[in-house]
């Protein structure tokens, strides 16, 4: 079994905090639990290996990928979920999709219709009249819709996910195990917290 991720002697370092010489591989076909305390290091880890964070040392593969060599090839084959929203909240989800899209080769405007009927999401709704669920399930319909071999990142709370499971689990639960055969899926968590929804 091929590694999709390969993170040798990581470090970054700020005032108040660093990693020092963090080294992993994840196997493709695989969930991956990524669980620490607040303040661990966890999201830290995650934006340096998607290159928003500049690393200080250490070398990163996806694909067996180099991330600074092969940066745009790498970000067109992944899919990215984050619990910070990075929508521009006077546009409708329409709108944002049609600025999102153009940054994949591969978007398909089928698997977005698809996902956003499943999801229960109207297009034309503006993004600042979400909620966070609501946006979640958002930046999870993006992350789904552009054929990514997937290596997603579901930061997971004590609120449950941030919603996203509320209302209609099954078919969200069903979407992220469709990528669970080939592909790999990766969820941090607080380290006391445990989200049955990924069992």
């Amino acid at each position: 079994m091929n590694n999709i991720l390969e993170v040798n002697g990581l470090v970054k370092r700020y005032p108040a905090f660093s990693l020092d010489n963090i080294s992993f591989s994840l196997p493709e076909g695989c969930v991956t639990g990524f669980i620490g305390a607040n303040g661990a290091g966890k999201t830290t880890t995650i934006r340096s290996i998607l290159k928003l964070a500049h690393k200080d040392a250490g070398t990163i593969k996806i694909f067996g990928l180099d991330t600074v060599k092969h940066e745009q090839e790498i970000k067109d084959r992944i899919g990215i979920v984050m619990d910070g929203s990075y929508f521009y909240n006077e546009l409708s989800m329409q709108d944002m999709k049609s600025i999102v899209a153009p940054a994949y080769s591969k978007w398909s405007d089928a698997d977005y219709r698809s996902y956003m009927e499943k999801f229960e999401l109207d297009p034309k709704q503006k993004i600042s009249t979400l909620s966070k669920g609501m946006r979640m399930k958002f930046a999870l319909v993006l992350a789904l819709s552009h054929q990514a071999e997937h290596c997603g990142e579901c930061k997971c709370t004590r609120q449950k996910s941030l919603g996203i499971f509320h209302s209609k689990p099954p078919e969200i639960i069903m979407s992220i195990q469709f990528f669970l055969i080939n592909h790999l899926f990766i969820i941090t968590t607080f380290r006391k917290f445990v989200n049955t929804a990924f069992v």
